[in-house]
């Protein structure tokens, strides 16, 4: 229970939960010993000045608005701190997120970012080799705030290229691939004698296919040529039934 510290009819016996009733759902009345003059949600409203606020909250240590979020619920915040500050405190202090957390950071409207070639070598030199590595290593502090943690983005039109491309490891998306044509790709896999599904998926994951080779043929060749996957690898099932038979 907290002390609500207000002026109230009964500032003695007065004392409001962590969590209190849905709001909604009080207009006016008795209040676990107090007695209100009027509606519980103005006087409830009685938030602290923006500048008062952030001192409390930037000790908390909190880093992100999802962290901020868990804690105004947890029953922990102060009823003089509003759970939504930047609506409650526009136009009366509000800066940023960055700014009332004491991270420092700021939305990504408000930053200046390296160019994209500048950025991707810093980036290039950090041996992140997977999209999961590079969304780890944007939640920490080690990346510099002039590097975007959505480059997709940032550099939609000044010069982005694929997370491979990014990151350094040469891997581009399906669409940014330039394939051999399906009787030209289809003649090269045939050659490799693979039997079956499981045998095409161990030599995708092998490295030895070529990059102009796809590993998802069926969605590349769909309307070029693709039949099914014996097709593509060179068996025909008919033919193998007919050479058991004559044994």
């Amino acid at each position: 229970m907290t002390r609500l510290n207000h002026n109230i009819n009964d500032p003695v016996n007065c004392f409001v939960p962590h969590s209190p009733p849905v709001i909604s759902e009080i207009s006016s009345g008795p209040f676990i010993g107090c007695k209100w003059a009027g509606n519980i949600a103005t006087r409830l409203r009685n938030f602290l000045p923006y500048d008062e606020a952030k001192r409390h909250v930037t000790s908390l240590d909190i880093s992100s608005q999802e962290s901020w979020r868990i804690y105004s619920k947890s029953g922990k915040k102060p009823i003089e701190i509003p759970g939504d500050p930047e609506r409650f405190y526009k136009n009366k202090g509000w800066l940023s997120w960055g700014d009332w957390l004491g991270t420092k950071r700021t939305a990504t409207r408000d930053q200046s970012f390296r160019s994209y070639k500048s950025a991707r070598s810093y980036v290039r030199k950090l041996g992140i080799a997977t999209f999961a590595e590079w969304r780890e290593y944007r939640e920490t502090s080690k990346k510099p705030l002039d590097i975007p943690s959505n480059p997709n983005r940032t550099y939609q039109h000044s010069g982005w290229k694929g997370w491979g491309d990014w990151l350094g490891t040469g891997r581009l998306a399906t669409k940014d691939k330039t394939f051999l044509s399906y009787k030209e790709a289809q003649l090269y896999i045939n050659s490799l004698k693979l039997e079956n599904r499981t045998q095409w998926r161990a030599y995708i994951k092998s490295g030895n296919k070529p990059n102009n080779i796809p590993a998802e043929p069926s969605k590349v060749y769909k309307e070029n040529g693709w039949v099914r996957l014996n097709d593509w690898l060179g068996n025909n099932i008919s033919q193998k039934k007919s050479k058991r038979k004559r044994r």
